[in-house]
């Protein structure tokens, strides 16, 4: 039975070198993947490509059976992406970014005493925070995240994994890149470990045994 989120034969290169190539992997209901490697090796380019916003030198994505380059206004509604930059108005208030956002959720998050305040005047910690606020606010079927435990402290880490958690008991799915080790102990967590030229995937399942792909 096809996977609602299939990667298919994927290959990027950056000018003239081959980060990866033919990358194959499928996502289920409340599957995860874990994106690891150096610095360089690929992984936002990884997650902007699963996005739609970049084009593969080869190979397609689906979703439920269909190029997300063919069907993008099917696509984007089911996903939020969050990269390095937060995707942040730094003008605006965090109330203005955020629109609309749970009050427990912002407390949870230490950001209710920064409502009005501007984007810009906050902490590196802060503005992922907030990037955060929007994410679990917004109820999106497939998370795509690129390093998002950069700058949190370890109670904000925690909470992030406790959402992730509830995400993927929910039937939400996840791509997520990342430094700092993930472990989710309920989860079957697939990992694709990229280096440049080349990447190898395997599956952590709940009682922490791997095995080869």
């Amino acid at each position: 039975m096809l996977k609602p989120f299939v990667i298919d034969k994927l290959s990027c290169q950056r000018q003239d070198t081959v980060l990866f190539s033919d990358l194959c992997f499928q996502l289920d209901v409340s599957g995860m993947l874990l994106v690891e490697g150096a610095n360089g090796s690929g992984k936002s380019s990884l997650l902007r490509l699963l996005a739609g916003l970049a084009t593969p030198a080869s190979g397609d994505i689906l979703w439920h059976g269909k190029s997300i380059f063919n069907c993008a206004a099917k696509f984007n509604p089911h996903i939020h992406y969050l990269g390095h930059n937060n995707g942040l108005r730094l003008d605006l208030t965090v109330a203005e970014n955020l629109r609309s956002a749970d009050k427990e959720i912002l407390s949870s998050l230490q950001l209710h005493k920064h409502t009005f305040s501007l984007a810009r005047s906050l902490s590196a910690g802060q503005k992922r925070k907030v990037a955060l606020a929007k994410l679990f606010s917004a109820q999106k079927k497939l998370w795509l995240l690129d390093e998002p435990l950069t700058a949190l402290d370890a109670e904000t880490q925690a909470l992030f994994l406790s959402h992730l958690q509830e995400h993927l008991r929910q039937d939400g799915m996840a791509v997520i890149s990342s430094h700092q080790p993930i472990s989710l102990p309920t989860v079957n967590m697939q990992t694709v470990r990229l280096g440049i030229g080349w990447a190898e995937r395997f599956v952590r399942s709940p009682t922490n045994t791997q095995s080869d792909l």
